[in-house]
């Protein structure tokens, strides 16, 4: 029940996930709305007077806000909806779990509770974005889950990505790149030139460094970050997404003649505000856990919210957890020795 527009916007997006829909997955969906049962039942009570056998209220009392530590679900409050609802994965009687609430206690608390495949260090969030070409989505990894990380992870989060890929996109041999200031060997900090060493070594298709135009123009299928970045990237596609609708309207509206053009492209206009909607994704996959857990956006709506309860049921349905594991099976997890020669001291400030 977490996110800025709970708990109305929540409900709003489990009633409309529930209707019939293009886009509804075809297993038929049981949702399990943990929280408030009293709010949650008179908002229910409010949006819809027939009985809705599908939804199940699951009490929990308490709430984990956005300023609590990502560690309050396991230490102060067992009772949140966070905590509760990851729990009742572990009873076999939930097969996904989606929260619009705090990224972190998510995040720790899954991995905690859930636990990590052998051999995975950290979680990562991976996000499909609009890009051009044809598959019209390129995996980042990581979005936000973790701002610090070492070169060894950043090899994980690619292996990981690359399988998500494969599920999302249906990518048999996914373009792996490693997001840094510059696609020259000798450019980018300590941490991306000995991940480029890693990744280099390995098994994957790797195309080497890969710049911020390079996210949306289809250059690669994946492209590995740490969450830091990775969030920073996020919040700017968002804005300028939402900015690009502002300033087409500012210039359509400034000429008459211009007026008519949109009424001819009113329909190319209309897809391309579908295609950078960050709510038609609903969330992203925390990849690195054994569930299948999706983190929405904190301002998800009810769109959203319908969205990720779609994204939730569809990788659980394909058991993406199981697919990650294969992955993780398949090329090994402990990176290649770096090459002193070639990279640089992750301590050692870089002037590049």
């Amino acid at each position: 029940m977490g996110g800025d527009l709970a708990p109305r916007a929540i409900v709003e997006g489990v009633v409309a996930a529930l209707a019939p829909s293009p886009d509804k997955p075809k297993e038929p969906l049981e949702i399990l709305l943990v929280g408030d049962p009293e709010v949650m039942k008179a908002n229910l009570d409010s949006l819809t007077k027939a009985p809705t056998p599908e939804i199940r209220i699951i009490p929990a009392r308490e709430v984990i806000t956005m300023s609590d530590p990502p560690t309050a679900g396991l230490r102060k409050k067992p009772d949140s909806s966070i905590r509760v609802g990851i729990d009742l994965m572990t009873k076999g009687e939930a097969d996904a779990f989606f929260s619009a609430g705090n990224s972190g206690a998510v995040m720790a608390t899954a991995s905690l509770i859930l636990k990590r495949p052998p051999g995975v260090d950290r979680p990562a969030l991976a996000g499909l974005l609009p890009c051009r070409g044809e598959s019209g989505n390129v995996v980042v990894i990581d979005l936000g889950a973790n701002v610090d990380c070492r070169p060894s992870q950043l090899y994980q989060f690619a292996i990981m990505g690359a399988g998500f890929c494969r599920i999302a996109s249906g990518k048999e041999n996914p373009r792996v790149g490693l997001l840094n200031n510059g696609e020259e060997d000798e450019k980018g900090n300590n941490l991306s030139q000995q991940t480029h060493q890693l990744l280099k070594a390995s098994s994957l298709n790797y195309l080497g460094f890969v710049e911020g135009q390079d996210i949306f123009n289809g250059r690669a299928d994946v492209v590995v970050c740490d969450g830091f970045i990775g969030n920073v990237v996020l919040k700017s596609a968002e804005g300028l997404a939402g900015n690009i609708q502002n300033f087409l309207k500012d210039q359509i509206k400034s000429h008459p003649a211009r007026m008519l053009g949109y009424l001819l492209l009113r329909g190319a206009y209309a897809n391309l505000r579908k295609t950078i909607d960050y709510r038609r994704q609903g969330g992203a996959p925390l990849l690195g856990v054994n569930g299948t857990v999706i983190i929405g956006h904190g301002r998800s709506d009810a769109l959203a919210v319908k969205n990720g309860i779609y994204l939730s049921a569809r990788l659980a349905a394909q058991k993406l957890p199981d697919w990650i594991a294969q992955e993780l099976k398949a090329i090994p997890l402990e990176p290649p020795p770096l090459d002193s020669g070639n990279s640089k001291d992750l301590e050692t400030p870089s002037l590049q």
